[in-house]
């Protein structure tokens, strides 16, 4: 066995998370096949209204969407942090002085974090037995279902590696890798949708009636739908059988979506190596130095202004000094006119498009939630947290400095989105509006306390970000719903719709900022006092 490999193996054999999240793999995807088989027995009229080889091909077209997803985010993830671990931690340059070369360190992780990947799809493969049962399910499906998830697979570890080969920081590998993930995945739709019209234009009989609309939906139907297909092949019901040629057409977009994920696989190796071996040259040799750059008159004015944020909070004034911090201020509302500007070309279609841009603000709370959870962490791994703490810095001005930090960065996107909700509103009422603005401005300003307690209690910055989510925004939407179910069985009616809201958003807003406030306090008593020490530092 490669020396390299026999290393990841047997790091990983020693972490909880190479078991538990096999389990906790299965037992998900259990819930997700009882959800969808007790929902479409609803839907088509209670039990026995559905034939069981229709019920077996909608189960097989579950499970698989599933695993898609989950290793669509599992994937990236798990190799964000390979490369950029070893170069944090300073034992990158213990494997330069083997006789290692970079590619078989590239290979040997990349060799690892498959077999993981193979792992948690073999946890998961026993309840592939219901769908097959039932019936309706073929080869073809099943095939057409490992191809897809192949792609994903490959598709995330080459993300991985195209962020890790350049990364330092847990999170700033995740994010990047999260960015090439979602340029992948374009890429590999694209390759989708040529083969699947270039198929149907050769074999349909009378040339497909396809509208460009239609599209952006071809590479979602192949990937998820198509596993499901041979059930209404065989099964009747009045639903038809799907034309030999779109089967066809599927079929030879997901082999183009296979092909596209080896290449795609294969480049990020190879970069990574190459990056690997440039790096290793500079070590050795000094070769690939930068040449200091000379500062501008526009640099100078900008570090002048940053230096003023030195008399307020010298935290804050740290975080500024890094361009994430800008980043993220100019960057996400650039983001948020765009998907504003797509929805405007949506809504010409279909009028729900409006309420997709009330999702956006949700999906900027949780990354502030990931980056929270992730406070400090380089710090503490570097050593160099403790040097904060014995300077005349109050734990007071280490916590709201990051906190400060969080809220400057992802003010910006968040406020131009609930304007932007605001001026296009169409269908959505004032009262509407104002609910979902003071619950976003709330958990903006609330989060970063329950993240950064959360990064405190050394977690890894995975399970802290569901407990942020789960602390910051769930449990006080929870209490805002139970006031409200509490007025409705007083007999508080008559409040109608804006009062029931409005008690709602009284009672979570009241409950955030307490929950922020106690988590606050807490993470600086566990500053003060050293307490946070006590607890080993998570590495999975």
């Amino acid at each position: 066995m490669p020396p390299v490999l026999h290393r990841e193996l047997r790091a990983a054999a020693r972490q909880w998370a190479t078991y538990w999240l096999r389990t906790i793999a299965g037992l998900g995807i259990a819930l997700l096949l009882a959800a969808v088989l007790i929902g479409e027995t609803v839907r088509w009229g209670g039990t026995g209204s559905l034939p069981s080889g229709v019920l077996g091909g909608i189960l097989l077209a579950g499970f698989h969407s599933g695993l898609m997803l989950f290793f669509g985010f599992a994937a990236p993830v798990a190799t964000a942090d390979t490369l950029a671990r070893e170069r944090r931690e300073g034992t990158l340059g213990l494997l330069f002085l083997t006789p290692l070369t970079p590619l078989d360190v590239v290979v040997g992780k990349t060799v690892a974090h498959v077999l993981r990947m193979l792992a948690l799809w073999v946890a998961m493969l026993p309840f592939l037995a219901i769908p097959f049962m039932l019936g309706g399910v073929g080869p073809a499906d099943f095939v057409r279902a490992l191809a897809a998830e192949f792609s994903i697979v490959l598709t995330g570890l080459a993300a991985g590696f195209m962020a890790t080969s350049r990364a330092r920081t847990w999170l700033g590998a995740v994010g990047v890798a999260g960015i090439w993930m979602i340029g992948f995945l374009m890429l590999q739709a694209f390759v989708c949708v040529i083969c699947f019209l270039t198929v149907a234009h050769l074999l349909a009989p009378t040339g497909p009636t396809i509208p460009w609309e239609a599209w952006p939906a071809i590479p979602f139907g192949v990937a998820f739908a198509s596993t499901g297909a041979g059930a209404f092949q065989t099964v009747g019901m009045g639903l038809g059988g799907v034309p030999s040629w779109v089967l066809d057409g599927a079929n030879a977009g997901i082999c183009g979506m296979v092909v596209a994920a080896i290449g795609l696989f294969g480049a990020s190796a190879v970069f990574a190596s190459f990056l690997l071996t440039n790096q290793h040259q500079h070590e050795r040799h000094g070769v690939g130095q930068r040449v200091e750059r000379v500062s501008t008159l526009r640099e100078e004015r900008r570090r002048i202004r940053k230096r003023r944020w030195l008399d307020v909070n010298p935290v804050l004034w740290l975080e500024s000094i890094g361009s994430a911090l800008s980043w993220l201020r100019l960057g996400l509302p650039v983001l948020v006119i765009l998907l504003f500007l797509l929805s405007l070309w949506g809504r010409a279609r279909e009028r729900d498009f409006e309420y997709l841009m009330m999702l956006v603000s949700p999906a900027l709370l949780l990354v502030e939630a990931l980056l929270a959870a992730g406070s400090f962490r380089r710090e503490i791994e570097e050593g160099t947290f403790e040097i904060l703490l014995v300077t005349p810095l109050p734990p007071e001005n280490l916590v709201s400095g990051r906190r400060w930090a969080l809220i400057v960065g992802m003010g910006p996107g968040l406020i131009v989105s609930e304007l932007l909700i605001l001026l296009g509103s169409d269908q959505v009422e004032t009262w509407e509006w104002g609910l979902h603005a003071v619950l976003v401005l709330s958990s903006w300003l609330t989060i970063p306390w329950v993240g950064i307690r959360c990064a405190m209690r050394r977690l890894h910055p995975l399970p802290g970000w569901g407990l942020t989510v789960a602390w910051g925004a769930l449990a006080p939407a929870m209490l805002g719903g139970f006031m409200v179910a509490w007025l409705s069985v007083m007999g508080f009616e008559p409040l109608g719709d804006e009062g029931m809201a409005f008690s709602f958003g009284l009672c979570a807003v009241l409950a955030q900022w307490a929950a922020a406030y106690w988590w606050g306090r807490m993470t600086e008593w566990d500053l003060r006092t050293r307490a946070y020490q006590r607890r080993p530092l998570a590495r999975t």
